[in-house]
Parts: C-alpha cells; structure tokens; sequence
C-alpha cells in the first residue's frame, strides 16, 4: 500500500507508476507551508501505508525534515522513496533526510520522465547509504589568515544496521559478527552486537569468554560494545517477538548495530535485506559451495550484500569471488574475536561503505604570494 506526496507537476506520473505495483491508499498534491506540513503528515501517521513516496518541493526544507523526522518515529517500518527535482548533491534538506535513513532517491529534472523514475526505484531493493552517501556531504572551513582547511566527511548519520548470516550452521556467524562488532566499537564508535539466532551461540560465547554485564538488563558490555543474547528460556516461537522488543529498547543509543541471524534462511531474508549491510559468511571449501548456492539464491540481486569467506584457500577463494561477481573477502582466522586486528585490514575494506570516510584538502590562501 502507497502514500504519495508530491507537487502537483509531477502527480499524475507519479500515482500512474505507484498503481502499476500496488493500492494508492494516500495522496497529497500540493505545495504546503509549513502548517500544512505538520497537519498532512499528522494524518498521514495514521494510514497504514509500506511505502512513501515524498517529493522534497512538498514544502519548506525545515519543516518538511521536522514532519518527517516525526513520521519515522511514528511509522519506523514504512519505507520513504525522495524525489529530488534539479538538486544537487550536498543540498542542505536532501542530506538532512539521508541522515534520518532515508536512502531510496529518484533524481532528475522538471522535465524527467517522473513515472519511469519513480517505477525504478520501486522495482529495487531498498537502497543502502552507500547509494544514498553523494547526497550528504558537509563542509568545515577554519581560517588561520594563511590558508582555508576544507574537511568533506562522508558517514552514515543515525543507526546503522549490519546483518551477519552463514551459509550454513556452524559455519562461524556469530564469530563474524562479534569480530565485525568489535572492530567498529575499537573506533570509538558505541555498538550494539543482536542476536536473532536460534542457535543462542552468542549467549553461549559471552559466557565463555566471562564478560561483565552491561549497563542495560540482560546485556554484556566491552568498552564501546554492548552485547545482547537471546535467553536460554526464549522458546523459537518468541525469537522474532523478544528480539524486536530490544531493538525497539536500544533504538537511538547506538551508531551500529550488529545483528547475528545464524543460518540465513526464507525466515529471516526480509531482515538480511534491509540492512545498509549484510555479510554471508561462507566456506570456501569445495564440498560446502552448494550451500552457498542456496543462499545466493534467495539473496537475490541485492547491492548490499558481501560474501565474507573464513581462512580460505587462496585459489578457491578467488574462483567463488569471481563466479559469485559480488564484494568478497577473506578473512584471517580470528582467534579472539574482541581483538579481531590480525583480520583488520580485511574487515576495514568490508565495512568501508557505512564507516566514515573523511577527506582532507589544504588550500593554500592567495595571501602567502604577496609575503616577501
């Protein structure tokens, strides 16, 4: 079910390419101020719609992030598809909305083909912030009198999900993810480690490992990372419902969040899907390559997803990398995963897309020429 909000121009294409793949059940085409807004998108909570398709000249930029900020916390499972009419990347109310999560963009002209557009990028997976990351980008200038520091950062603003799944069980998932966890929160960055793995390998980990519990009930904490398993008394039954429920309680306190699904399977592809990224860990090794199989099969055509293969050997390594065509990476044996540094590089490069880039330019200040 769809809502659409968009400026009269471009409505009739826009509902024209929402129809050919579901119910209109919401239309707004009008250009608001900022009362109208607010007062639109307190009638729009209460709709029960999956998708919203927002065009960003609905109203002022301000309001508009306000209204939608509200609606997010209202409606965390709708997904918001922008229209962004001749703007640029960097543009002030484009990259305050990518900071909200809102990764789907459709972007053209007044004059673009707003159906075709529109029908693309319903027709895709739901985009992740490496596809949205051109569209926030924020400048620091710092003048010293002799020359302007231009600091462009490119980062995920607000929660970011990564998803870890095997290829099958007992294939070092929940590992992975601690070592994924543990690297991101060496960076300075609070991280929260989910389970959503009936196996309950992580509760089984921790208490091996005789980590200290956390500030938050039934959690465990290292410096930077707060780890949460699934109960021993959790029946399969509740998996999914205890697990949403802590989600839901550490929602806006974490940078990351790492989720361990165990064995991927048709339960758990909507999860794997919506994550900004998801790691298949697999083996290499010839015999187990059906498994594999599987569940590139179910993944789909997914941008999102990276295949993370266990102390490979190197020449099977690289034929599944190159058959596969999707990010592979080979990962070291990790034989402590809270000090993941033997596979650091390898996992710096298999979470360059959601961690921070930051380029640095020194400009020179024309004044130095006139010194004698």
């Amino acid at each position: 079910m769809f809502a659409v909000v968009t400026v009269p121009e471009r409505a009739e294409q826009v509902q024209a390419a929402v129809q050919e793949f579901g119910d209109l059940v919401f239309c707004q085409a009008e250009k608001m101020d900022s009362g109208g807004i607010k007062s639109m998108f307190q009638s729009l909570s209460r709709v029960a719609a999956d998708t919203l398709i927002l065009d960003v000249d609905a109203g002022p930029g301000e309001d508009l992030v306000i209204a939608v900020k509200g609606y997010r916390i209202a409606r965390p499972g709708v997904r918001i598809v922008l229209l962004v009419s001749d703007r640029e990347p960097g543009d002030v109310t484009v990259a305050q909305l990518v900071g909200l999560g809102i990764y789907d963009i459709s972007a053209g002209s007044d004059e673009s083909d707003w159906a075709l557009l529109t029908g693309r990028t319903l027709q895709a997976p739901p985009a992740t912030f490496a596809q949205a990351a051109r569209w926030h980008v924020s400048r620091d200038r710092e003048y010293n009198g002799t020359s302007e520091r231009v600091v462009i950062e490119r980062h995920p603003i607000g929660a970011v999900t990564i998803s870890v799944a095997g290829a099958a069980s007992g294939i070092g998932c929940t590992h992975t993810a601690l070592a994924i966890a543990s690297h991101i929160a060496q960076k300075k960055y609070a991280v929260a480690l989910l389970e959503l793995n009936n196996k309950r390998s992580l509760g089984y980990l921790v208490r091996v490992i005789k980590l200290r519990e956390g500030d938050m009930p039934d959690s465990y904490r290292v410096g930077n990372l707060h780890i949460f398993p699934i109960g021993v008394d959790v029946h399969d039954s509740e998996l999914d419902q205890v697990f949403y429920k802590k989600l839901q309680q550490i929602r806006g306190r974490f940078k990351y969040i790492v989720v361990d699904l165990g064995e991927l399977d048709h339960s758990k592809i909507a999860d794997f899907s919506r994550s900004n990224l998801a790691v298949v860990v697999a083996s290499a090794a010839p015999w187990r390559w059906h498994d594999l199989l599987l569940v590139l099969s179910q993944c789909g055509e997914q941008s999102n997803v990276s295949l993370a293969f266990i102390a490979p050997s190197e020449d099977f390594y690289k034929i599944l990398a190159s058959e596969t065509g999707l990010k592979a990476y080979s990962l070291p044996y990790i034989p402590d995963p809270l000090r993941p540094d033997d596979a650091g590089e390898a996992l710096q490069a298999m979470l360059s897309e959601v961690l921070p880039d930051k380029v640095v330019e020194q400009k020179r200040s024309f004044l130095r020429f006139f010194k004698k």
